[in-house]
């Protein structure tokens, strides 16, 4: 039997918390992992297959690598004749500069957000997410929920990377700073996440929080081509309306309809007159996720296409 070893940098890999759902929602885009059970393949960590191998317990040959970025686990695995059959990113360039810089070219599938052999589409939801929304007149209006993780607090790391140089160029992260500073004002108006100290709230499950939202704030870290991450999906699983800026080809994997850009806005007073005077009466992109355009954000879709890829 074919051993797939999963190379990724999130915490507790080793001990296998990721084949629990609640693995996926702590760490975005980790959520597939757990559906890539019984199908033939035993499916372990990567560094458990390190340890295997120095074992003499499974052969190198033996080994498939399902790798995310430039994980050394991964590299190592590949070095000693592992196959290097699939390459993931789920990061912008801003924080997976040196990647970007060098993307490894002997993985036969490599799923970027642009420039690889395929897109990549960030998995998100399960079916059990999407429940039925909360009835409008009983929202509340507007939520943004994010990590203050600033490309400042990065240091020096990144300055010699021409990929990092390029992203700062169409980093989103100051207009969501100039977001947070026009409507923390508002009495109707909820932070969420951590590392704004008492401007926000805690968030437990983002699901259950923003759900009981009209709109949410969704502008991705940076505007680079293809790069369309939880944040919107999230929102569309939950009903809300996104208000989202981000990819620049946005329209080509997510409808227009679907949710309202922020860069048809001038200012923010602008925005949030526009929401303030928005109808009721919007489709329920619930059906959309079910469809085969949306069920690519689906964990189990994109855990089968992993196991395809690996056969």
């Amino acid at each position: 039997m074919k051993t797939i070893g999963l190379c990724f940098s999130t915490p507790d890999m080793r001990s296998g918390a990721w084949r629990d759902a609640s693995y996926g929602k702590k760490y975005p885009g980790a959520g597939f992992m757990r559906h890539l059970v019984d199908q033939g393949f035993r499916v372990m960590a990567g560094e458990s297959v390190l340890e295997h191998i120095k074992a003499l317990s499974i052969a190198p040959s033996e080994v498939i690598v399902v790798q995310e970025e430039r994980n050394a686990i991964g590299q190592d695995l590949v070095g000693m004749g592992a196959d290097a059959r699939v390459l993931l990113c789920l990061e912008s360039p801003i924080y997976a500069p040196h990647f970007y810089d060098n993307i490894p070219t002997n993985f036969k599938h490599r799923l970027l957000f642009d420039g690889g052999t395929e897109h990549v589409y960030f998995s998100s939801f399960d079916d059990e997410d999407l429940k039925d929304p909360v009835p409008w007149d009983e929202r509340k209006f507007l939520c943004m929920v994010t990590a203050n993780k600033h490309y400042s607090m990065l240091g020096k790391k990144n300055c010699d990377s021409l990929s990092y140089a390029k992203a700062l160029e169409t980093q989103l992260q100051d207009y969501r700073y100039d977001a947070i500073g026009y409507f923390k004002g508002k009495n109707d108006f909820d932070l969420y996440g951590r590392g704004w100290f008492d401007l926000a709230r805690p968030c437990e499950d983002k699901l259950a929080t923003i759900r009981n939202y009209k709109f949410a704030l969704c502008f991705e870290n940076g505007s680079y081509p293809g790069y369309t991450t939880e944040k919107i999906i999230d929102c569309l699983v939950a009903g809300v309306i996104p208000i989202y800026r981000g990819a620049p080809d946005i329209e080509k994997y997510i409808p227009l309809a679907a949710f309202i850009d922020a860069r048809n806005f001038s200012s923010f007073t602008e925005m949030e007159s526009a929401l303030r005077a928005y109808p009721n009466d919007r489709p329920d992109f619930r059906k959309w996720l079910q469809g085969p355009r949306g069920r690519h954000y689906n964990n189990r879709v994109f855990a089968k296409r992993i196991l395809e890829l690996c056969q």
